[in-house]
């Protein structure tokens, strides 16, 4: 089974970017989902600061972070 599953994983992360950058999407770990959204979503956004810390342009560009679960908005976050 794997890690991350756009069809099974339980919350969705949007990155909304400024301009012609394409947003990002990141989908919670699948074996991780059992836990409480905020949880995840605090993980999910460690992660993604991990990410961004070696792409600072990347940080630049990022409007918004949106967390979505099935289908509904749980939370928004900015770095």
């Amino acid at each position: 089974m794997p890690v991350f599953d756009k069809n099974v994983s339980r919350i969705k992360m949007y990155v909304l970017r400024s301009g012609n950058n394409k947003n990002i999407t990141w989908h919670s770990i699948i074996n991780k989902d059992g836990k409480e959204p905020g949880i995840i979503c605090q993980n999910m956004l460690n992660r993604f600061n991990n990410y961004v810390r070696d792409r600072p342009a990347l940080k630049q560009t990022i409007n918004v972070i949106q967390f979505y679960e099935k289908g509904n908005l749980i939370g928004t976050s900015t770095l």
